[in-house]
This record gives structure tokens, sequence and C-alpha cells, in this order.
């Protein structure tokens, strides 16, 4: 909890608390009503264990909300137990569970801004959420109690299974991401080597060389996507938050899908707001929930069509759309879009695809408290994407006046211990194109005597070594090196968890192949830390 939050909490607001207290049955009503729209089970809401158990929560909101901070103890939260409980009994999922505070959420702001003919303030706005917010930490606690408790009252021997199975199903995916990291990283540090090389290539050899580089590209965005996907899973997906520039967001995204909308001919049109618009979030995730948006237009759409990527305020939040003049979607699979492996559509005429990309952005701005809808009239008709947000109009943190260090282009003596052949070569390669001066090794016993006997700035080191993993390599030289060493971990393995370890054995940073040249050279200019 941060000193923000809890001085929100702290803070009464007996007007929107009254409200609320007094309202609370028409809230209730107004749920309802909106729920049988939004839930894709939207005949559940008529539960009547449901409907009346909102009407004590509610109340107990209003009422926390005119004693805070006057010591009173607040007990929305027992409510929220019950509402949890309630909808693991109802056969809700998680996800339902969570949107559904959203949901009402957004029903309590737009009641209260209609009773007080007014805008609702910041601080308003937010002790609203802390309370949601703390309903929605008690329902999912009640709600995997009993889930947890349902695990346990089912036969043993399932119960394994089930879990053993999910267990491979999360393994044998990082595994996938890892082994295609493998093959895919000398392609790439081949392709960048004859942009090196041939900078001044005809026109038939320069395209190739784009082709390749835009294919692979393509590549590593679908195993970074499925690398987060299982982040997600595990729970173990961390945002960087900061106050965010919508249009900042927006042009990176545009730079990012330009060669994918080129490739296909298309006219992208990009309407921005007239006013400043900002959300509070992580910049680069949210670049890359609409890139992925853009990249789906662009596939779904067929050739000179049009994309529309727009950006406008709607009350307290920030609306992002993504329109096209594609394929369409039948709207009987609108309410399954974003589950995983889902595909927009399945005709012959449908383009191929995993299926993760909806499912990654509808995750990711779920993490940001959004929300995603898709709506289109059918085949042919064309899609639309829409991402709403809750608009930041808090302080503006002042901008750093330091420039961002630089990608650092002096050469250096570089180690490289890879085992697979073609990617220690091509790295070598690419490496002393670049200018630096590099050996290399193909195991870990010869990485470390190399490592031992010169004296080198930094060592690039896989972690899957045929003789020793990378990790023991890392140690080994620790204890062994007196002379500082900048260790970085250059694998396919890119999870939380991966990254922990590589840490936590000696390495100053871990990077996921293929290797990004401008990253590795910003890290060559920050240096080691001091110990």
């Amino acid at each position: 909890m941060t000193p923000h939050t809890l001085a929100i909490r702290s803070e009464p607001h007996v007007e929107i608390g009254s409200i609320i207290l007094r309202s609370a049955d028409v809230l209730v009503e107004r749920w309802c009503e909106r729920a049988l729209t939004h839930h894709a089970n939207a005949v559940r809401v008529h539960d009547e264990a449901l409907r009346n158990q909102l009407g004590p929560f509610l109340r107990s909101v209003g009422r926390g909300l005119i004693q805070a901070g006057d010591g009173e103890p607040v007990d929305h939260r027992d409510d929220a137990l019950d509402h949890g409980e309630q909808r693991w009994d109802s056969g809700w999922s998680l996800t339902e569970v969570v949107r559904d505070y959203q949901l009402l959420q957004l029903i309590i702001l737009e009641h209260l801004e209609k009773e007080l003919a007014r805008p609702l303030r910041y601080r308003e706005v937010m002790a609203v959420g802390v309370f949601i917010d703390d309903a929605v930490a008690a329902s999912i606690a009640a709600y995997v109690a009993n889930r947890d408790l349902h695990f346990r009252e089912l036969d043993r021997d399932r119960v394994n299974t089930l879990r053993e199975a999910d267990r491979r199903k999360d393994d044998f995916l990082a595994q996938v991401v890892h082994e295609l990291r493998n093959p895919l990283a000398p392609i790439v540090n081949a392709t960048r080597s004859l942009r090196l090389m041939l900078p001044n290539a005809d026109s038939a050899v320069g395209d190739t060389i784009r082709v390749i580089r835009r294919q692979t590209r393509q590549l590593a965005r679908l195993l970074d996507d499925l690398s987060d996907l299982t982040r997600i899973v595990q729970g173990t997906m961390q945002l960087r938050r900061t106050v965010v520039d919508v249009a900042d967001v927006i042009e990176q995204a545009v730079q990012t899908s330009a060669p994918e909308l080129e490739k296909r001919a298309h006219r992208l049109v990009v309407r921005p707001s007239s006013e400043k618009l900002r959300v509070e979030g992580d910049a680069v995730r949210l670049v890359q929930a609409l890139v992925n948006l853009l990249n789906n237009a662009a596939k779904y759409t067929p050739p000179g069509g049009e994309v529309v990527l727009s950006a406008q305020r709607s009350g307290e939040k920030v609306e992002i759309r993504v329109k096209d003049t594609g394929i369409g979607i039948d709207p009987g699979m609108i309410p399954k879009l974003f589950e995983l492996y889902a595909r927009a559509g399945e005709s012959d005429g449908s383009p191929d695809g995993l299926g993760i990309g909806l499912s990654l952005v509808s995750e990711l701005v779920a993490l940001h408290g959004g929300s995603i809808e898709c709506f289109s009239a059918g085949a042919g008709q064309g899609a639309e994407f829409l991402i709403t947000l809750t608009a930041y109009e808090g302080p503006v943190p002042s901008e750093s006046t330091t420039p961002p260090r630089p990608m650092d282009i002096r050469s250096r003596r570089l180690l490289i211990v890879e085992d697979d052949a073609d990617g220690r070569e091509s790295l070598t390669t690419l490496l002393r194109l670049m200018g630096h001066e590099v050996e290399s090794a193909p195991d870990a016993a010869r990485g470390i005597e190399t490592a031992l006997a010169g004296e080198f700035d930094a060592a690039l080191i896989d972690i899957g070594l045929p003789d020793r993993s990378g990790y023991e390599v890392a140690m080994e030289l620790r204890n062994q090196m007196t002379d500082p060493i900048f260790l970085i971990a250059l694998t396919g393995y890119s999870l939380a968890d991966d990254v922990q370890r590589a840490l936590a054995s000696g390495f100053d940073a871990h990077m996921v192949k293929p290797l990004d040249t401008e990253e590795f050279g910003r890290l060559l200019a920050k240096g080691r830390p001091q110990s």
C-alpha cells in the first residue's frame, strides 16, 4: 500500500458516501441491467442471493467512505467475502468476479456524477477505487479459499493428475519458446551481419534482407507473447507503473506496426485526441497491447484496406479504438474472442494464427484495471476494438533532465560461451563487425579457462551448456576472479524465475535470445555495479 493510497484511505468523503448509502438499491438494479449485456452468462444476475448481497455491500461502502479516518472499523470487506463465496457457489470464473467489481465501480462513478451534477474530483474517484480494490482482494480470497476447498474434496489422484498436466503444459510452452529462440538467434545475428557487410547492396539483396529481418521480428514477437502469457498465468507479470502519455504510446505502437501495415498496403489513419490524455500504467505493456491490435487488424484485413487508430476522453476514462475494414467477426464468436487459442475466423480464407494475441491484450489491459471490447456487424463488415482505461488526473512528475544513456559503441573485449555452433559463430561475427574484439568457447570448461586466462570486459554465457550450467560458470568465475568482469546470461529461458536465478548466481544481467544489440550496448555503457 503506497503512502498516496494510505492518505486517500484516511480521508472522509461524506458527500459521496451518503449518496452511495441511500442509493444502494438503485445501484444494484443498474448493475443487474448492465450485467445482462456484459456477462457472457448473464442469466446468473437473476440469482436472488447475488442480488440481495450487493445491497449490504454498497451500504457498507457508503458508511466506510463517511467514517474514513475516525477510527471506526470498515466492514465492507466482510460483505465482499460473502460476495466471493457466493460467486464460487454460482459457478462464476475468477475473471468474472473481478469484472463484476469493475462494472459496479463504473456504475457507482456514473451515478455519483449524475447526483452531484458535477465531475467527480480526482481524490473522490480514488477513494471509491480504494474501497473497490479492498473488496476485490477480499472476494478473491474467499473465492480462492472455496476453490481450494473444492479441490481438496476431489479425489486426490485426480487432483494430482490435473495439476501434473497443467504443470507439464506450462513446462512444455516454456521449453518450446526456449527451443525456438535458439535457432532464431543465429538467423537474426546473420541478418544483422549481412546488413553491416552489405550497406550498399543492390535492391534485390536489400529487399531479401529486409524480408528476413521482418519475419524474424514477427517470430520474436510471438515468442515474447507466449512468454508473457506464461508469466500472467503464473502470476509473475510485473508492471512498471508510471504516468504515461497516451500519445507516446500510440506513436510507438504505430512505428512498431508500420512494417505489417505497409506489407499489406493498408492505409493507416491516426486520429489523436485534441487534449492531453494520460493514464497510469506500464508504457511498454500498453504499447505491446496496441501493437497486437494493429497487427491483428493488418492481418485480418484484405490488402489495400484501412485501419483507423483513435484516442479520446470519455468522462473519467480514456478510450483507444482500433477499427479496420477487414473480414469481420461472427457476432457469436465475440464472447469467446479473448480466450486463449481462440481465433477470429475459421474459414478457409482466414489467416493462420496461434490465437494468443487477443488473449494477451485482454490480460494486459486487465492488469491496468481497464477493459477491452470488440464490435463487428459480421462477415465482411470489419471490426473495432475498444480499450478503456482510467484517465490519470494527478500531478504529472517532472521529466528528468538527464538524457538517456546511449548505446556504447566503444570497442570492448568480449567472451562468448555458447555450445550451439551456429549461435556462437554468428554472434561472434556480428559483434566483431560492430567493432568488438571477441573470443568464444563451446562449453563451460573452456569458457572458464578462457575467462581466467584473458582480460575481458564482459562475457555472454548461455545457460544450457553441455558440461556445466551457465549458473555454475558464473559462480565459478565470481569465486576465482579478482578483477571485475560484466557477466550476462544470454539464454532462451525468459521467465521471472530464470532471471532471479541468473542474478542470484552472480550474473550482472539477464538477456533473452536473440541478442538485443542496443540493450547490450546500454548495459556495457552502464558497467558492472560496484560491490
